[in-house]
Order: structure tokens, then sequence, then C-alpha cells
């Protein structure tokens, strides 16, 4: 069961991921948007 900031967080990393792209172009060609919000979700599921 996910708690309700996790699903805030699901929802949010999209948005996230959009900001980091329009911000640095060479990330977004180095790494793909789903790798980074993959590894962004789970760099952040300890804290739950």
């Amino acid at each position: 069961m996910r708690s309700n900031f996790e699903w805030l967080l699901i929802i949010l990393l999209p948005i996230a991921e959009n900001c980091v792209n329009k911000r640095s172009f060479e990330l977004k060609g180095l790494i793909g948007n789903h790798f980074y919000g993959w590894w962004l979700l789970m760099s952040f599921r300890p804290v739950f």
C-alpha cells in the first residue's frame, strides 16, 4: 500500500522531469526521462 505522499510524488514526477530537462538538455541526451524518474523514485523509496 502506498502512502498519499508517495502517490503525490508519482504524480508530480513528470513535471519535475520536464523542469530538469528544460534546464539541461545534455542530461536528457545522456539518460532517458523514464530512467531519471525511476532512479529518483527508487532513491526516495527508503524514506517510506
